[in-house]
């Protein structure tokens, strides 16, 4: 693994840590979270967003 390689990887991190973030923040304030972003995002993760986010929702309605 090359410099660059770990470079980007945390580059890809920060980029995934802002959108949950964004979306966390939206789902406090009672918006609807962005469900397109999980479109991108490995299969394991969108699954256990997807529930913690219906949690929230749960918890807000």
């Amino acid at each position: 693994m090359s410099v660059l390689d770990i470079f980007n990887k945390g580059l890809e991190i920060a980029a995934n840590v802002l959108q949950y973030q964004a979306g966390w923040d939206a789902a406090m304030e009672g918006k609807s979270p962005d469900k397109t972003r999980y479109d991108s995002e490995p299969s394991y993760k969108s699954g256990y967003d997807n529930g913690l986010f219906a949690r929230e929702q749960r918890n807000i309605e």
